[in-house]
């Protein structure tokens, strides 16, 4: 045997580890928070009275499909109105309210990172 050959078959191998590995999580839900502060200052009707502010995208899950990804988010969207509807029924703290944050989702391959996540599983 040639070390020509030698290598082509350690290459080989090496690529068929990493593609089982890979093969194992293929599908990341990333999810991304939208917090909302009240800014008492300014009167309610304006459309400044609340910030927005988007914190940076964490990992939520990992799934082996797209289908089984897609299927976490609507899961995670769902669970997270029950605990919007349940932040809503809280009374006001020294008159303020209590806002439940946004959170987006989103499938993004392995190997990829999102910066920012938008609503509907839209992501860069």
């Amino acid at each position: 045997m040639t070390k020509r050959t030698a290598s082509l078959i350690i290459g080989f191998w090496v690529l068929a580890v990493a593609t089982s590995a890979f093969a194992e999580c293929a599908w990341v839900l990333w999810g991304q928070e939208t917090a909302f502060t009240e800014r008492w200052w300014i009167p309610a009707g304006w459309p400044f009275h609340w910030a927005t502010t988007e914190r940076t995208p964490t990992t939520r899950a990992e799934f082996r499909t797209l289908d089984d990804c897609q299927a976490g988010a609507t899961k995670a969207y769902f669970r997270d109105l029950d605990t919007a509807k349940e932040m809503q029924k809280l009374p006001p703290v020294a008159g303020i309210r209590v806002v439940p944050s946004l959170w987006s989702y989103a499938c993004v391959p392995f190997a990829q990172r999102p910066s920012i996540i938008e609503p509907g599983l839209v992501w860069r």
